[in-house]
């Protein structure tokens, strides 16, 4: 009997398997995979090409970003080297230590001073003190920062910054307690200059920063009028030319944006070229480089990214506002593909900007307030209506940014009271005080209160909010935002009791 060979059997198994792939009712089985297979490997294809090399967009994205380096800057003149010297002389804590002398800044009462250990903290920093000082008599700050390590880039200086700020402020309460409103507003001037440097370099979070230092002087400027009101013209004049009026919010948001963008684009790149790993851009993300499969996502990401920043950008730059949600619209107009990371990252950017126009609001009601007790001092009465400032106290009616409408004010018969977090609640200050105000970036009226002043909101008040249509946050009202400075009454008034209760 003849058998037949290996060779044989194999060639008579393939030619099977052939004649069973190209049965007319067996064919669809392959050909319907391969079809769908192939066409998505032209689509990542055609999604990883569209952007471009990322090699030569990395060099081009570097090139954009060393470019806001700033100039360099002689050392008489850099407020940088003066600052390093005030933080290197700032007391050391012991850790775990919460009650130094500038975690009192957010629950001040002029009584701190009378504490020993309270003075003779604030007696060591006084060498501090003045190289601040001496700092913010200069013009520019150049901090020598390294541009190359893109999101990786060190900022040690924010956090000394923000403690400085702190430090100045209650340098302010204390000359203002002693009727030195000249010497506190100084310290107020101070801390915007800090802010001011803050922005030496233009990215986001130095940005932020320099908004969290003009709201220090902010509050402390509202501690001093709630616990040391000035009462003479030239004393409330010094604190109104210190108010920092003139906040630019959307050109310094841009600028801001703009120096974010190079830092995002330049870090994008790099993952993508495998020039920068997630380690060095920062991300601390236990991933591979983004090159090889990865690479696949490079061109819908980038396209997106590009014309996202390049959009609102734009509109900073024509002076408007970047409304909330435009990402998310963007994103869902264009097809750009997966969008993964510009999903994640860029929808926390667009709501930057509204810190800058908060902050400009909240110099604009704090403005408005000095101008009434101007007039107050000069006429014995406030105001009937904010149009009596014109033109003597205000060049103009004081409009809110959000809305456009000139700033709202009511007289509170509640006063004001603080609340702090395992404390019990303290009793009213100044009732019938004066609330000047813009309603925040929500663009709802919350009646003059904000939740972020430590200010105890009222339950009334809180009702009222709820029927009002406020927004809600996780089921429950959303916070208070309204831009708002108090003013105390011109004559004390006595609260009533029931609605003292409330």
């Amino acid at each position: 009997m003849q058998t037949e060979s290996p060779a044989m059997s194999g060639r008579l198994d393939r030619a099977a398997l052939a004649a069973w792939y190209l049965c007319p009712g067996h064919r669809v089985l392959w050909q319907l995979p391969l079809a769908l297979g192939l066409a998505i490997g032209l689509a990542l294809v055609i999604m990883r090409v569209d952007a471009g090399d990322p090699q030569a967009n990395y060099a081009e994205s570097k090139k954009r970003l060393l470019e806001l380096a700033p100039p360099p800057l002689a050392d008489e003149h850099n407020a940088a080297l003066l600052l390093n010297k005030a933080f290197a002389a700032f007391p050391v804590y012991a850790a775990g230590a919460t009650e130094d002398i500038e975690s009192r800044l957010g629950h001040y009462l002029p009584e701190m001073w009378d504490d020993p250990n309270v003075a003779a903290e604030f007696a060591a920093l006084q060498p501090s003190l003045l190289d601040l000082l001496s700092a913010a008599k200069l013009e520019r700050s150049h901090w020598n920062l390294d541009y190359s390590k893109g999101f990786g880039i060190l900022l040690p200086h924010l956090a000394q910054l923000r403690r400085a700020a702190r430090i100045l402020a209650l340098d302010a309460l204390w000359h203002a307690r002693t009727g030195d409103h000249k010497s506190a507003a100084q310290r107020l001037q101070a801390i915007h200059r800090l802010a001011r440097f803050a922005e030496t370099d233009p990215i986001l979070i130095n940005g932020l920063l320099a908004v969290a230092l003009d709201g220090i002087a902010d509050q402390a400027l509202q501690q001093i009028v709630d616990r040391h009101t000035p009462g003479q013209l030239e004393d409330v004049r010094v604190y109104r030319a210190a108010n920092l009026l003139k906040r630019q919010p959307l050109e310094r948001a841009a600028r801001m944006l703009d120096g974010e963008s190079r830092f995002g684009m330049y870090t994008f790149d790099g993952l993508f070229s495998m020039n920068v790993s997630p380690a060095a851009a920062g991300l601390g993300l236990p991933v591979p480089r983004a090159g090889g499969i990865w690479s696949i996502w490079y061109g819908s990401e980038r396209q997106a990214m590009e014309n996202i920043y390049g959009f609102m950008l734009a509109k900073l730059q024509a002076g408007k506002r970047i409304e909330p949600g435009t990402v998310d619209r963007l994103l869902n107009e264009q097809s750009y593909g997966p969008t993964a990371l510009t999903r994640l990252l860029i929808p926390v950017i667009e709501r930057f900007a509204d810190s800058y126009i908060r902050s400009a609001d909240q110099a604009l009601a704090a403005d408005t307030a000095l101008a009434v007790l101007e007039f107050r001092i000069e006429h014995g009465r406030d105001p009937e209506r904010i149009e009596d400032l014109v033109p003597q106290y205000l060049e103009r009616v004081p409009t809110d940014s959000i809305n456009g409408m000139p700033l709202r004010w009511r007289t509170d018969p509640l006063g004001f009271v603080r609340q702090f977090p395992n404390a019990p609640e303290e009793p009213p200050l100044h009732p019938g005080l004066l609330r000047i105000y813009g309603v925040g970036a929500d663009g709802h009226d919350d009646g003059g209160y904000n939740h972020w002043s430590n200010e105890h909101v009222p339950e009334a008040a809180l009702q009222k909010l709820k029927m009002s249509g406020k927004p809600t946050l996780n089921s429950s009202i959303a916070p208070a935002d309204d831009s708002v400075f108090r003013l105390p009454p011109a004559k004390p008034e006595q609260p009533p009791a029931e609605e003292l209760r409330e």
